[in-house]
Order: structure tokens, then C-alpha cells, then sequence
């Protein structure tokens, strides 16, 4: 019983240590410097973003300033599954309207409506995913593993 506690044991460490080293390793690759800047609307325009079940978009087209340049960029404001809310919603960005954006610093042309550029959604994706490709790799080796054993049994 306490060597199965050992290995339970060992198996969280070396499962807690990969989530670790995987939510810091998707953190390194996303851009961390993002500066806000001030958008304006110049156009909206309802979009169907998705097929199979539908899914209706207010993508906003606008134009920052940053270190003395303009950049146009597109933007999804507002995604559900209900066009007429999607319709509704679009009588909020009117032209003119302004709003806050996020630039990336090395790269001013690349925009995000998170502060972050999405890089903690994409760490916390990243660590949810690490147990079940965890799971995974360990299944796999476990078959493999399990069939040359059985194929030696066999053999000898």
C-alpha cells in the first residue's frame, strides 16, 4: 500500500511540475508588453463567424495611432449565437464611437481587446489541457509497454 501511495505521490509531482512548465512555456511565447491605446469606429458590420451551428459577430473596423503612426484594425466586439441580439448590439458602435484597444509594443499593428493579448487565456488553456495530453502520453507508453511484455511472454 505505501509503495502505490509513493508512486500516486510521485505521478502528481511529476503532474504538477508539467503544468508548471507548460503554462510558463505558453506564457514565453506570447507577448507580454502591451500598450492601451484610444480606437475609433469607422465602420460595423454584422458577420457570421462560425459553421455548423451559427454565430453571429459585430466586427468593428477602426483606426489607432501609435508612436506617431495610424494602424486600421478589425475587431469582433460582440459573438452570440442569436443574430438578432448580434443585430441589437450593433446600434452601440456607431461611427465615430471610440475605444480601448491593446497594441502590442514590438509589433504596434497587432491588437487585442485583453489588456494581456490573451496570453493569460492562453496559459490557463494550456494548463487545463497539460493533464489530459498528460493522461495521454502516459496511456500510450502503458499499451506499448504492455504489448512487447506480452510479445516476450509470448516469445520465451
Amino acid at each position: 500500500m505505501l509503495k502505490r501511495l509513493k508512486q500516486a505521490g510521485l505521478g502528481l509531482v511529476v503532474l504538477l511540475t508539467a503544468m508548471i512548465l507548460v503554462g510558463s512555456l505558453v506564457a514565453a511565447l506570447f507577448p507580454a508588453d502591451w500598450h492601451a491605446v484610444q480606437a475609433t469606429v469607422q465602420s460595423t458590420r454584422i458577420e457570421s463567424v462560425r459553421n455548423g451551428v451559427p454565430e453571429w459577430a459585430v466586427r468593428v473596423e477602426a483606426t489607432y495611432e501609435m508612436s506617431g503612426r495610424t494602424y486600421d484594425t478589425q475587431k469582433d466586439v460582440f459573438t452570440n449565437t442569436d443574430r438578432d441580439l448580434s443585430v441589437a448590439e450593433l446600434e452601440n458602435w456607431p461611427q465615430g464611437r471610440d475605444l480601448t484597444l491593446y497594441a502590442n509594443v514590438k509589433s504596434p499593428g497587432t491588437t487585442s481587446l485583453s489588456p494581456d493579448g490573451g496570453r493569460e487565456a492562453a496559459v490557463v488553456v494550456a494548463v487545463m489541457l497539460t493533464p489530459a495530453l498528460t493522461f495521454f502520453i502516459w496511456l500510450v507508453a502503458f499499451v506499448i509497454f504492455r504489448r512487447r511484455r506480452n510479445a516476450r511472454e509470448a516469445a520465451g
